[in-house]
Order: C-alpha cells, then sequence, then structure tokens
C-alpha cells in the first residue's frame, strides 16, 4: 500500500491536537481535582446559606400554597402555624389575603392570644404533648422541672408494672433528664441546654415528630447511658409502686453519669437549636432530623435564619439540610482549568475515534488481503 499524502496530512491533523490536548488536560486535571476539593471542604459564608435558603422557599412554594396553609391552619385553630406561614410569606414577598392579617390581628390581640396560650399550655404541661406550639411550650416547660419526667416515668413503669410494652427511649431520656435537672439547678442554670435538648427529644417522641431513624440512634446512645438491665433488677426488687414513688434513687444507680458524654454532639445541637427558635418550634424541627448530622445542620440553618428556620424547613423539608453543604463556586480559574480538560477530553476522544476507525480498516484489509492470498494458493 501507497502512503498518501492527504492521508498523512489528515493522520497529523487529528493525532497531534489529540495528543497535545491530553498534555494540556493532565497537567490541568490535578489543580481543578484541588481546587474542587477545597470548595467542596470549605464552610459556606452565612450569607451564601441565606441567600440561597431565601430562593429556595421562594422557589419551592407558592401564594396559592400560603393560602390554603394559613385557611387550613385559621380551620384547626392553630395560630402558631399561621405565624410560620406568615413568615413564608414575609420571605418570599408573596401576597396574603387581608382578612387573613386581619383575622390573625384579631386572634393574636391580648385577650384571645392568653386565654389559647394558657388553655393549650396547662393541656400540654398535663398530657406531655398539647396541640399547637403552645402546646409544645406548656409541655416543655413541665419538662424542665421534675414534674415531666415523675409523670413520664410513672407512666412507663406503670407498664412495667402491668407487664405491658415500656418505651425504654422515652424511660430512659426521663432519667436522664432527671439528672440534668438536678445538674441544672445546681449549677445555676449552665446545664439548662443539654437540659432541653433532652426534653425536645423526649416530647419529639411522644407526639410522633421524631423519625424512626433518629429514635433507633438516639436509642442506641441513650442505651448506653442508662443501664436498663440495672433499672429492672432494681424496680423488680422495690416493685415498681415503690419505684414511682423514688425514682430519682433508682435512675441514681441506673445512669452511667461517666458516658453522657456519648450525647455530647447530639444535646448540645439541639440546645443551640431550642435556644435560638425556641423550645416548641425545635421539638417541631426534629422532624426533618434522621441522624446526628442531620441535627448539626439544622443547627447550621438556625444559626442562619434564626426565628425563620421552621417556615424555611415547613416549605423545604429535609432540602433545607442541604444547603449548608459546601457547594462548588464558579470562579475565573475554575473556569479556566474546566474549559482547558473539556478541549484535551474532545480532542483526545477525536484521535480515539480516528485512530480506532484506521485499526478496524487495517483488521479488514488484513483480513480481505489474507482471505484473497489463500484463495490464490488452493487455485494453484
Amino acid at each position: 500500500m501507497k502512503l498518501r499524502p492527504l492521508r498523512v496530512l489528515e493522520f497529523v491533523l487529528i493525532t497531534v491536537p489529540g495528543l497535545i490536548g491530553l498534555v494540556f488536560a493532565l497537567r490541568a486535571a490535578g489543580p481543578l481535582i484541588d481546587l474542587v476539593q477545597a470548595e467542596l471542604s470549605r464552610t459556606p459564608e452565612a450569607q451564601e446559606v441565606e441567600a440561597t435558603l431565601t430562593a429556595w422557599t421562594r422557589v419551592g412554594t407558592s401564594p396559592e400554597q400560603i393560602d390554603a396553609e394559613l385557611g387550613k391552619a385559621f380551620a384547626e385553630d392553630d395560630i402558631d402555624s399561621v405565624a410560620v406561614w406568615l413568615k413564608v410569606a414575609e420571605m418570599t414577598g408573596y401576597p396574603v389575603r387581608p382578612e387573613w392579617r386581619a383575622r390573625y390581628a384579631d386572634e393574636t390581640s391580648t385577650a384571645s392570644s392568653m386565654t389559647r396560650s394558657a388553655r393549650q399550655a396547662v393541656a400540654g404541661a398535663v398530657t406531655g404533648a398539647g396541640h399547637g406550639l403552645s402546646g409544645l411550650a406548656g409541655a416543655f416547660a413541665a419538662d424542665m422541672t421534675f414534674v415531666g419526667d415523675l409523670r413520664d416515668i410513672g407512666r412507663e413503669l406503670w407498664h412495667f408494672g402491668n407487664s405491658e410494652p415500656v418505651d425504654e427511649l422515652a424511660l430512659g431520656l426521663s432519667g436522664i433528664g432527671l439528672t440534668l435537672t438536678a445538674a441544672t439547678w445546681g449549677s445555676g442554670g449552665v446545664a439548662a441546654l443539654p437540659r432541653g435538648a433532652v426534653s425536645a427529644f423526649k416530647i419529639a417522641r411522644r407526639t410522633g415528630r421524631l423519625s424512626a431513624r433518629f429514635a433507633e440512634r438516639l436509642g442506641r446512645m441513650v442505651a448506653d447511658v442508662v443501664d436498663f438491665p440495672a433499672l429492672r433488677r432494681q424496680v423488680r426488687e422495690a416493685g415498681w409502686r415503690d419505684t414511682v414513688m423514688r425514682p430519682g434513687a433508682v435512675f441514681a444507680a441506673a445512669v452511667r453519669r461517666d458516658r453522657l458524654d456519648g450525647l455530647d454532639e447530639a444535646v448540645g445541637a439541639a440546645g443551640r437549636v431550642a435556644d435560638r427558635v425556641g423550645p416548641a418550634q425545635s421539638v417541631e424541627l426534629l422532624r426533618y432530623v434522621d441522624d446526628v448530622p442531620d441535627l448539626r445542620r439544622v443547627d447550621e440553618v438556625s444559626a442562619v435564619m434564626g426565628d425563620r428556620t421552621l417556615a424555611v424547613f415547613k416549605v423545604l423539608k429535609r432540602g433545607a439540610l442541604t444547603t449548608v453543604k459546601a457547594t462548588v463556586r464558579w470562579s475565573r480559574r475554575l473556569a479556566d482549568l474546566t474549559a482547558t480538560v473539556l478541549f484535551g477530553a474532545i480532542s483526545l476522544l477525536f484521535a480515539l475515534v480516528y485512530w480506532l476507525r484506521l485499526l478496524l480498516l487495517g483488521l479488514i484489509y488484513g483480513l480481505w488481503w489474507g482471505c484473497r492470498a489463500c484463495l490464490a494458493v488452493r487455485i494453484s
């Protein structure tokens, strides 16, 4: 076969750029990877998170949805939810019907507000659940004293005494709560944040706001702190009625105080959230938590959004958690490196396709001439 000049020129024009592109791509790939990794490992700035959450919230809702949610909240006499959706409207700039604002102003007047809040708070304190954020606040207030823990311990031990299923997570959190309540009083309030976090966990569990995955994870951490086999032995020996009368003494022996540090990350994050948004809203936010890292991200969102945190989660749900993960910010250097790698990849791809074509043609020609040679030998 003769070498044709045009074929040679074609080979050079395709092969040389392909090889040059490969060199440039390899040289730019390392810095590009380092830059992307650096961007993904950084902590997003507060302004960046706030802007993203606000934009996503606006995209994630509509005036129609806000109107529907306000109507539903008013129908259920859940004025706290009305306040949250009005906050959504304020964040997004979407209009709200004047009658909704007028009704909210009337419902939150001094007389109406005090009556409703007092009624819901008392119900929350007695039952440990309650209706709306005011009911959760009442349950939280009871839990910050011995009252809520004694109530819950008594209920679970009554189940124990009647051979009924016992909620060990609620029982363990109540025992830990007793320990932390004493520590709070002894520290002059320094331990109030962790005590509040344990109450938030317990109320969320009781009211169905704790996800199954987080309840399982929290249960393992609580089981590490509370010696449940020892607790069962003591209850059997003393009898559940006597145990209810002196739960502090029983749990004092069952709670491994040296292992409370294992709860530190979860308790610390939940305590900070409750401090920023209020105890009732912190319980509501636990709906969107599946593990300790999620709780840490809720903490980070609340540090940026403050009293708008629940409004954001009402719209975005768990999607709000992704905003505190760093993303790659576009820059001139990133654009240059990306363009270089793409140029090299495309050049190399063209060259590879060309080389593959030559290889296939060579194989076809080889087979053709081989077959002709075989036929010639047989004929002769």
